[in-house]
């Protein structure tokens, strides 16, 4: 469902006297990660998706700032750009106050970043007392093989291993954990799809 991830960050449209503000990372530019990156109509994902579904403020934050102002152009042409700021900016230094946003979100950034829990750290600093964050990640199963995880740690993003579980990492960055889902079927799926749609076209 379309409002599953506005769901659960708790964000509800047209709802409360005062817009929530949402923090997005969007790690737009990230090698290796993300087939989808520069595509222009998901830019800014899933920052500009909750702007539109919800009514809420967004800051969306990364390093390149190609990527963010290829989102902000979008925001501007979908007709929402004064609910949506853009800051070139470290996940794991925010430059932001102590307690500014509502929500968070981030799609695939923990894996492509070295200091995993200082991000989740500044995370949870910038992040109102009862907020939530919702994010995505790369991160071999612990299922696999050693010569399974090897593979995986080679030929993922650059950073996707972690020394411990993400729910450790979570806790100690003051965060708990409501719910986790595993969607690697699905993601096989689609990428088995996409390879046999190159296939075809060929």
């Amino acid at each position: 469902m379309r409002f599953t991830l506005a769901d659960n960050l708790d964000l509800r449209h047209g709802e409360g006297t005062v817009d929530p503000t949402v923090l997005v990372s969007c790690i737009i530019n990230a090698p290796s990660i993300r087939m989808h990156a520069l595509r222009p109509d998901v830019t800014g994902w899933p920052g500009l998706y909750l702007a539109q579904v919800t009514e809420c403020d967004v800051v969306l934050t990364d390093v390149p700032v190609v990527g963010l102002q290829i989102a902000l152009e979008r925001a501007a042409a979908d007709g929402f750009e004064a609910r949506c700021r853009a800051v070139v900016a470290d996940g794991a230094k925010l430059p932001f106050r102590e307690s500014s946003f509502d929500a968070l979100s981030h799609s695939d950034v923990l894996c492509c970043m070295p200091a995993k829990l200082s991000m989740l750290q500044a995370c949870r600093r910038v992040a109102c007392t009862d907020a939530r964050m919702v994010f995505s990640v790369i991160a071999p199963a612990a299922s696999l093989s050693a010569s399974e995880h090897q593979a995986a740690i080679e030929f993922g993003p650059e950073f996707v291993d972690v020394d411990r579980d993400y729910a450790l990492l979570l806790e100690q960055s003051g965060w708990r954990v409501q719910e986790r889902i595993d969607v690697t079927a699905e993601i096989a799926q689609s990428i088995r799809t996409s390879l046999e749609g190159m296939k075809l076209s060929d």
